[in-house]
């Protein structure tokens, strides 16, 4: 809902922040010269300039005990070149029987267009929510609303999480990171910890499995995933973490069964002067700039450090 990298080129701008007994107050003011406008569609996103702007962002948080609160959310940016967006929302964080939490936050959002329909070339022609709006800046206004649910429990040995989250085709969020909408859905992850003993370099074994499915507000299934991975804590605060993830997607049209990933990450700070990290992922996953989307073999990886030969100096 807020991403400060929103605010891209000040003029000028402030912040204040205050308490009041248990409730905490924040605001963002700012003049922006040059204003990035990230716009989300089902299957693809586009990032425009749209030029100066005058930006307003107003957050209050009221806190209860076992770090529960209530919390509520306003933002609104306009365009001196016309148009602007705006969202409000409530939030809430509820702790309980020590190891439960219940997050949930809903939100509305209202988006006014610029008139400027050549600046966007990626989307010429396309429409969205049901053919009832344009992808081009014509002058449009549309709401939208979004919702994001979380049930968790966190122990020391076992720990769960599900996760609901639904953007409806229409909602924006321009001082936000909001890549993607017209989208439903639904995760869960369960896992356990070991603590083995007779085993030296080992301090705890975490196995998990996760699944989820994503459709849109047709109904459309978009997507279908299993994952599972375990970590290890390792002498020296080393990890490891290795995982398998299956999964099948629809992208524009296509169906995709066959996309698979599997990968493996470690990082390490075995001694106060050096620290080292990694990972390498391979698989079979969608190639989706290219005029027909296909399958095809995909590999990440990256590796790095930190080197501190005196207190006074770093390199990375």
């Amino acid at each position: 809902m807020v991403y400060t990298r929103s605010i891209n080129d000040p003029i000028v701008a402030s912040k204040l922040t205050g308490r009041f007994g248990g409730t905490n107050v924040a605001y963002i003011g700012a003049r922006d010269n040059t204003s990035p406008l990230l716009l989300p569609f089902e299957e693809r996103s586009d990032l425009i300039e749209v030029g100066k702007s005058f930006t307003n962002i107003v957050r209050v948080m009221h806190n209860f005990k076992d770090n529960s609160y209530v919390g509520a959310l306003l933002t609104d940016r306009r365009l001196d070149q016309g148009g602007g967006g705006s969202t409000v929302s409530v939030d809430a964080s509820l702790r309980f029987l020590t190891n439960y939490r219940l997050n949930a936050q809903y939100a509305t959002s209202l988006t006014q267009e610029s008139n400027d329909p050549a600046s966007i070339e990626d989307f010429d022609g396309a429409t969205f929510d049901n053919g009832r709006y344009t992808s081009a800046l014509d002058g449009e206004s549309f709401s939208g609303h979004g919702l994001y649910a979380e049930f968790a429990r966190d122990s020391r040995n076992w720990f769960f999480e599900f996760e609901y989250a639904q953007l409806r085709p229409t909602f924006r969020a321009d001082n936000g990171f909001i890549r993607q909408n017209n989208v439903r859905d639904f995760s869960v992850i369960n896992g356990f910890a070991f603590y083995p003993e007779g085993i030296g370099f080992i301090d705890r074994i975490s196995p998990r499995a996760a699944a989820g499915r994503t459709w849109n507000f047709d109904g459309v299934q978009k997507e279908d995933w299993i994952f599972t991975g375990l970590q290890m804590n390792l002498k020296g605060q080393t990890n490891v973490f290795m995982s398998y993830e299956l999964g099948r997607e629809q992208f524009e049209g296509i169906n995709f069964d066959e996309l698979r990933d599997v990968g493996i990450w470690l990082n390490s700070s075995f001694s106060e002067s050096v620290s080292l990290f990694g990972f390498i992922s391979k698989g079979k996953r969608i190639a989706r700039n290219v005029d027909t989307p296909e399958i095809g073999d995909g590999l990440s990886y990256e590796v790095g450090g930190t080197l501190r030969p005196t207190q006074r100096l770093r390199l990375r």
